[in-house]
């Protein structure tokens, strides 16, 4: 065969690392003893910090208390807590004891979907955040009238400085002693054992368990934090929830990076990138992450550019990356790193350049170390250089499982160890790979596939249009029409009541792309990861037009 196929891959020149989360943690509590291992900034934005001593030691206390009240090696412990110190002592606790943290978010108002992971997964003990009156109490007293858990217990924060233990048993609820908690006799951790599951966002379906192990879940921070420059003098802002991957402790326990993180109400709250970026410059933080909403204020506000002066790099991942977020580079850091990969297979691949031309919509680069990449048609065969196909990963960090669901991994993962990812792509002469969509996101009008990006695109280009995301919404006749869902700039005028009119400019009269409707929104919803609900999205839009 003469034609060149879509497959790349890159060595690994680094050795593995074969330890467990508990073993890095005693490392670095060893090393640097002193050094603040995590800094957080609370919903009043006052800053708290923990030394690598402090939290090894608090953890594998509570890694004794856990252990005391039954949790044994492999249980799972359902965590619904917003980032804290506090958090973290209590995830690394749970690991010291053996058992494997669940994060989940409480969306509904009476907590049922939280009780409903509980019960799905069997979890052992549920970690909280629990205020008397406030809205997760509700939910507090629903587990505890639920008779279809098998918890031990809660164990819940309900002021700053203690932490409750409600026991079933006992009908009781008493404050958390770890200072004087007994050491008991903790399991013996392997490499190979899951040391975490990640919940995905839903974003195509039912949220799924993610099994990773600590081997896989090291080595895979180990080339994403070496792309990066990141190592033990970083000092890295991420204000992800723990429970996602790209927001996990896991660029301290493998760096021995400091991280700082911020409460999520700060971050989540319009108009707070000012407050953000002062923190960013008082904690002199040389790596930044920064989902696409916080780049679009930065890169909208005044003053901020100096606050930046420590920052070395802004990380930009979980979404499809537009190229205007290339106005970063120089004025807010010195690199701009484009990582791709998923909540199953961890890292994959990574771009960056000095030269803003080179990047583009949707490119994630090449593989990072270790990784293997292939495009594949409909057929199931590797398409030729520059065509679109569906990316499939191949590496040794990749998940273990999906919890309690087998066949879907059999159906996700291929006999050849081949991981099918859903994106669509194609590589470029360079040997770059750019993402062109989903799969899934791909909208049927009449005979023709349209990914949604390509309408945003055009939008977006407008200086009216702050947000858009565009989604199929039904049609009788080609099964498919092209809404398009737009938060308008607050600084640019446009006809909201006639926004048909108003862009239609944009497209040709018989443009298979043009879009049937228009709605305007204040802000796009998100889901728990942060990330825009594309099918929350539709469903509001197909209600608010009644095409349900």
């Amino acid at each position: 065969m003469d034609i060149d196929l879509s497959y790349a891959n890159a060595t690994n020149s680094r050795q593995y690392v074969y330890k467990t989360h508990m073993q890095m943690l005693t490392q670095w509590a060893q090393s640097f003893p002193e050094k603040e291992a995590f800094v957080e900034y609370d919903a009043n934005a006052k800053r708290h910090s923990i030394t690598c001593q402090e939290l090894l030691e608090k953890s594998k206390e509570f890694g004794w208390y856990v252990a005391s009240i039954g949790i044994r090696k492999g249980d799972t412990v359902a965590f619904c807590m917003k980032n804290s110190l506090n958090m973290l002592i209590s995830m690394f606790g749970v690991q010291f004891a053996g058992g494997i943290p669940i994060s989940t978010m409480q969306s509904m108002a009476d907590g049922s979907d939280v009780i409903d992971t509980i019960c799905d997964h069997n979890s052992k003990l549920l970690v909280m955040d629990a205020t008397e009156g406030d809205q997760s109490w509700k939910m507090f007293e629903n587990v505890q009238s639920s008779e279809d858990t098998s918890l031990l217990g809660i164990i819940y924060n309900n002021r700053s400085t203690e932490l409750f233990h409600h026991n079933f048993e006992e009908n009781a609820t008493h404050v958390v002693n770890l200072t004087n908690t007994p050491e008991v006799q903790l399991p013996d951790l392997y490499p190979e054992d899951i040391a975490v599951y990640f919940k995905t966002s839903g974003s195509t379906g039912k949220p799924k368990l993610v099994g990773h192990s600590h081997f896989g879940f090291f080595n895979s921070t180990y080339s994403i934090n070496d792309c990066l420059g990141i190592d033990s003098k970083s000092r890295f802002f991420c204000d992800r929830p723990f429970g996602w991957g790209v927001g996990s402790p896991r660029t301290f326990l493998a760096s021995g990076a400091t991280r700082v993180f911020v409460d999520s109400f700060l971050s989540m709250q319009q108009n707070n990138i000012d407050l953000l970026s002062d923190i960013i410059h008082q904690e002199k933080c040389t790596h930044v992450y920064l989902p696409g909403y916080l780049i679009s204020d930065l890169i909208k506000s005044q003053g901020n550019d100096a606050k930046f002066s420590s920052v070395r790099a802004i990380k930009c991942s979980g979404e499809r990356f537009p190229k205007r977020y290339t106005e970063l580079l120089g004025r807010f850091c010195k690199e701009l790193v484009i990582w791709y990969g998923s909540t199953e297979a961890a890292g994959v691949s990574a771009f960056s350049s000095q030269n803003s031309e080179e990047y583009e919509d949707g490119i994630i680069g090449k593989p990072l170390p270790g990784i293997e990449m292939k495009l594949t048609g409909e057929n199931g065969n590797v398409v030729p250089m520059g065509q679109n196909g569906e990316l499939h990963v191949r590496s040794v960090y990749r998940f273990l499982e999906y919890k309690n669901m087998r066949e879907k991994f059999l159906d996700t993962v291929d006999n050849g160890n081949w991981l099918q990812t859903g994106d669509l792509a194609h590589i470029r002469a360079d040997g770059n790979f750019v993402l062109v969509g989903r799969t899934c996101d791909q909208m049927s009008v009449g005979s023709m596939k349209i990914f949604p990006q390509e309408v945003e695109k055009v939008l977006l280009n407008c200086p009216e249009v702050d947000a858009v995301i565009v989604v199929p919404v039904p049609d009788e006749r080609l099964h498919h029409a092209i809404c398009a869902c737009i938060v308008l700039s607050k600084t640019k005028t446009a006809d909201t009541d006639n926004m048909h009119e108003y862009f239609a400019h944009l497209w040709a009269d018989n443009a298979l792309f043009k879009p049937k409707y228009y709605m305007s929104f204040e802000k796009l919803p998100a889901n728990a990861s942060g990330k825009t609900d594309r099918k929350m999205i539709a469903k509001m839009a197909a209600s608010e037009l009644n095409l349900c």
